[in-house]
């Protein structure tokens, strides 16, 4: 079961990409806290903390979008549905047909996924990076590939619709 949850491959002492060597023991106290990297991190290049944060700020504002733009409708179909004034029920549809349709156009749920998936595998490499367990080549292979996975999913995401819709 020990080998299963940490192989024996892993013991021994490792080389860092800097050439620093980590030492690994499956024997040792899992009670006790163990420091595998105990080295300053470096630096993660301005370019890619740059796509983090795009990245980031995409995907909490699509999630922002969703809710309030969801809740926002509910709310005011609710209140439409059940107002006697036909002033209220007006304005109120109005909002919640604005609030729907924003919803439909820009599938906040859709391009939060794209960029969430994307900004968590880079994020991961990024701390890798940070710890000199991987090298920039790597890193920027990464980025590469975070960017393939927004656009594939952009474009499965776009040739659904547009086949559900034929």
């Amino acid at each position: 079961m020990g080998d299963t949850l940490f192989p024996s491959a892993l013991n021994g002492e490792h080389t860092l990409n800097d050439h620093s060597t980590v030492r690994v023991n499956k024997e040792a106290d899992i009670n006790k806290p163990v420091s595998v990297i105990e080295q300053e991190p470096q630096a993660i290049p301005l370019f890619v903390r740059k796509r983090l944060r795009g990245w980031f700020i995409a995907f909490w504002g699509f999630t922002v979008c969703r809710y309030l733009f969801g809740i926002g409708g509910v709310l005011a179909s609710t209140i439409a549905a059940v107002s006697a004034d036909a002033g209220i029920r007006t304005y109120c549809s109005v909002i919640a047909a604005i609030c729907i349709a924003i919803i439909g156009f820009v599938k906040p749920d859709d391009s939060y996924r794209r960029h969430v998936v994307a900004w968590r595998y880079l994020d991961a490499k990024a701390n890798l990076y940070a710890y000199k367990l991987i090298s920039i080549k790597e890193l920027l292979n990464a980025m590469s590939e975070a960017e393939q996975m927004i656009d594939l999913t952009e474009r499965n995401i776009t040739t659904n619709t547009v086949s559900a819709g034929s």
